[in-house]
């Protein structure tokens, strides 16, 4: 799972969540700093992605997801609420739209 967060960390931000000069300190990173919140990188990424993402990437093994069927039923989580927010957005901007069409 740690890996998975990996890839999502650089796939949304577009960059490692640690640097180094050597593969010895790349590695001395993952287990000793803590990586940059991913939504500083990109402030696009919505919370509840980035929450997931950094559980991905926690230290402690048994603060992480326990399984990817864990981590897919809260990435199904996000997109659900996403989608209903976009389409209460779309309905009211439909509904908007069509009430400056219709003045008095």
């Amino acid at each position: 799972m740690y890996s998975l967060g990996i890839v999502m960390y650089q796939m949304l931000t577009g960059r490692l969540p640690f640097l180094g000069e050597s593969p010895i300190s790349v590695a001395l990173k993952h287990l000793q700093e803590d990586v940059e919140e991913p939504r500083k990188v990109n402030p696009l990424i919505p919370q509840s992605v980035e929450n997931i993402i950094l559980r991905a990437m926690r230290k402690s093994t048994s603060e992480r997801y326990r399984s990817a069927k864990d981590m897919l039923s809260d990435l199904d989580a996000c997109l659900l609420c996403r989608t209903a927010a976009t389409s209460r957005k779309s309905s009211s901007s439909t509904m908007m739209n069509w009430m400056r069409r219709r003045p008095g």
